[in-house]
């Protein structure tokens, strides 16, 4: 599987990244975010099921690898 193609302006993160973003709240969606769903999201990203990217305006984004973005 390929790395899917990213919206306008966004940035894929690695997995280190998109998970130091999660458990620090570096990103918009931190207010409201979830523990369970920020570990979840982070076992996804280790075993590679999801990838992250992060978007103009903050928010993270996940995809699974290969997946068209405008399906």
């Amino acid at each position: 599987m390929g790395l899917p193609d990213l919206p306008p302006g966004a940035r894929l993160l690695s997995v280190d990244e998109a998970v130091d973003k999660l458990v620090t709240g570096d990103h918009t969606g931190a207010v409201t975010g979830s523990i369970v769903l920020d570990s979840a999201l982070i076992d996804a990203l280790r075993t590679g099921l999801v990838v992250a990217c992060q978007l103009p305006n903050g928010q993270i984004a996940f995809t699974r690898p290969g997946t068209d973005p405008t399906r």
